[in-house]
């Protein structure tokens, strides 16, 4: 394993060398460098400008303007530096990347002091595992299994596996299979490196600060600076877009205690910043803040709708991007309301829906799911016909929805049984009247029907169920209170 690794990290060199060459007189992104070969600060937005101040290994290329790490091929494993180390003592750094027709494995950026040739273990070692002397940041995909897409950071080359420190992103909304442009700042102030990773489509974040002594890591204050990326049994298109680094760092913006959205009430909006010391300026007119603004010091109080907006400034930091959240404080419209009770009934009802609110407009269903507002918009009274669930929800501009409102109608119609008879021709002892036997089809056990003997030879039966079957007969009875024999029997189904 470790002669093939050399021997492919060495053809991959000497292909590199040859590609450079033909990149010579090209246009490059603009860089900045001071003593010691060490480089304070680079900008690339395009990497093929930037061709010759990079160092690819592995399955790492360009693809025109963009740096690919893997290209949606299986076991491939790379990695591309800086080919300069640069000051890794406080930083600022910001890098865009895709990930398309994405499955697995992943990538990291990575902060090692092993050299412009190193590349660590393909799959789920996302080309980072066994570096020794590194900082790596992961950004894994891990599909296969149906693990959450993850974050973490892993020092000295050791695998950043899912189960292993891995910071779950999916309650963030952030989904890196999505295919959108994943924009990420890396701010580092010598103890604490603060990651902010944005979907630049849905505008969904996710900030966490990382401990961790990059120096000691990586033995020395400066250090080579890249990305490595994998794939094993699945594959996926990863490309990384853009990227600039900075020994200025960035402040990162200030965060709000109570995320943006429509509340029915009044909230308390606390704002704070990651980095100590900050003093945070703020508006609540919509317009940027600036250091002329309000100075942040206690909770606003947001009881109408209303729009935040703040940075963070310091001495030594540029000053922090704006972070905005909007609030709307809105009423719950009521519950629609139907004009026909739930219940069961025997005949058609016409149900009308309406909502207390002017101009609210209703959205219902009837086949017991949940209504929105891509359901059928309620014009008119609906008529029930047969057993059928109403559900309604009422909406307006500057309400929240209304609850959704449920009524059950059964619509069963009434069946009756008429029996006719002959009366007994003769007999030793008149007959006084009859009584009524039923049973349901296929059963042997008969009840009585009626309540007292009937004096007549015709008999409704109102207690039928629909779908039902019966058989009946009948029994004259004689002032004695003797019965005869039974009749014949009928049968007759209900329909």
């Amino acid at each position: 394993m470790h002669l093939r690794k050399q021997y492919r990290q060495s053809y991959y060199v000497i292909g590199l060398l040859l590609f450079l060459t033909t990149l010579l007189g090209a246009p490059r992104d603009s860089f900045a460098q001071s003593g010691s070969g060490a480089t304070n600060v680079f900008n690339i937005t395009n990497f093929a400008n930037a061709a010759n101040q990079l160092s690819f290994n592995g399955n790492a290329t360009l693809d025109g303007a963009k740096l690919q790490l893997t290209d949606g091929g299986l076991y491939e494993d790379s990695a591309a530096w800086y080919s300069q180390p640069v000051n890794v003592s406080s930083f600022t750094t910001n890098f865009t990347f895709q990930e398309t027709n994405a499955v697995a494995d992943g990538l990291t950026f990575t902060i090692q002091g092993v050299g412009t040739n190193a590349l660590g273990t393909g799959g789920a070692g996302l080309g980072f595992d066994n570096l020794g002397q590194s900082v790596g940041l992961k950004f894994d995909l891990d599909r296969i299994r149906s693990i959450p897409e993850s974050t973490g950071l892993y020092t000295d080359g050791a695998i950043p596996f899912f189960t292993r420190g891995s910071i779950n992103l999916a309650p963030s909304g952030i989904n890196l299979a999505s295919g959108d442009v994943m924009a990420v700042q890396l701010v580092y102030n010598g103890t604490t490196l603060t990651m902010t990773l944005t979907d630049t489509v849905t505008n969904n974040v996710f900030t966490h600060p990382f401990t961790v002594n990059i120096p000691s890591t990586v033995d020395g204050s400066t250090a080579y600076v890249g990305f490595t990326g994998a794939s094993g049994g699945a594959g996926a298109d990863q490309e990384i877009l853009t990227w600039s680094y900075s020994n200025s760092p960035d402040l990162p913006a200030p965060t709000f205690s109570v995320a943006a959205g429509t509340y029915t009430t009044a909230q308390s909006v606390a704002i704070s910043d990651a980095t100590t010391g900050t003093t945070i300026y703020y508006t609540t007119n919509g317009t940027t803040p600036t250091t002329s603004s309000a100075v942040y010091t206690a909770p606003i109080t947001v009881s109408s709708t209303e729009t935040l907006e703040a940075i963070a400034v310091e001495t030594g930091y540029t000053s922090s991007a704006v972070a905005t959240a909007t609030y709307a404080i809105a009423s719950i419209l009521p519950a629609p309301t139907f004009s026909v009770a739930a219940g069961t009934y025997t005949t058609t009802q016409s149900v009308a829906i309406s909502d207390a609110t002017p101009g609210a407009t209703i959205y219902y269903t009837t086949n017991g799911t949940m209504p929105s507002t891509s359901s059928t918009t309620y014009t008119a009274p609906i008529s029930v016909s047969a057993t059928e669930t109403i559900s309604a929800i009422a909406v307006a501009t500057g309400y929240i929805a209304s609850p959704e409102v449920v009524a059950n109608y059964i619509i069963n119609s009434t069946h009756t049984v008429t029996l006719s008879w002959d009366a007994p021709s003769s007999s030793t002892d008149p007959v006084v009247g009859y009584n009524i036997y039923r049973a349901a089809s296929g059963s042997s056990s008969y009840q009585l029907v009626n309540s007292s003997v009937d004096t007549g030879t015709t008999y409704v039966d109102s207690t039928v169920q629909s779908g039902a079957a019966y058989i009946y007969y009948v029994e004259s009875v004689d002032s004695s209170g003797n019965q005869s024999v039974p009749s014949n029997q009928v049968s007759v189904t209900i329909p």
